[in-house]
Formats: C-alpha cells, structure tokens, sequence
C-alpha cells in the first residue's frame, strides 16, 4: 500500500468517527437508539477491520499499538456515552468514588 493510500484509509476513519458527533447529537434527541455493546467493539467498524489485518499491521509497524489503542479508546467512551444517554441521564456524567 502506498503512501497515499495509507493517507486515504486514515482520512476516512477520521470522517467516519467523526461522524459520530451527530450520531450524539440524535441520540440525545431521542432520535436515534445505538447498540452499546456493538459501539464498544473496535473491529466493527470499516477502520477497525481494515486496522486489523495483518499487512496492516505491518505497515503500520511501530506506531501500531499506539493507533490501535486510540482505537480501542475512542470506541470505549463512544460506548459510554451511548450507555449514558440509553440510562436517561442527561448532563456531565459523574466521575466515579474511589
């Protein structure tokens, strides 16, 4: 793969998980439901699939884990969030007691 199609797939990971700021927006409007435990799994979406291949990870090399973990992260709290709105909560969700 070369370089401008590793620029490609990247861009359009970025617009489709960026896409989830209306999907949010939808969500808290009641127009929209979202199954939490599909949001929370990173190898669903084209991005994750595509990151989860193995001439990916070669290619990628080195910055892997750190690509692979902000992955990950973001589909953790995206699910948060869906989980937070499907309890009716509204507002700030309140850090957890230690």
């Amino acid at each position: 793969m070369s370089n401008s199609e590793l620029a490609d797939q990247c861009n359009k990971a970025i617009a489709a998980h960026s896409a989830w700021k209306a999907k949010f927006k939808k969500l808290l409007a009641g127009e929209l439901q979202i199954d939490v435990a599909t949001t929370r799994k990173s190898d669903v979406c084209d991005f994750g699939k595509w990151l989860a291949t193995g001439s990916t990870r070669a290619m990628i090399g080195g910055d892997f884990a750190t690509i692979d973990a902000a992955h990950k992260q973001f589909h953790s709290v995206a699910a948060d969030v869906v989980a937070f709105c499907a309890a009716g909560r509204r507002g700030k969700p309140k850090k957890p007691s230690r």
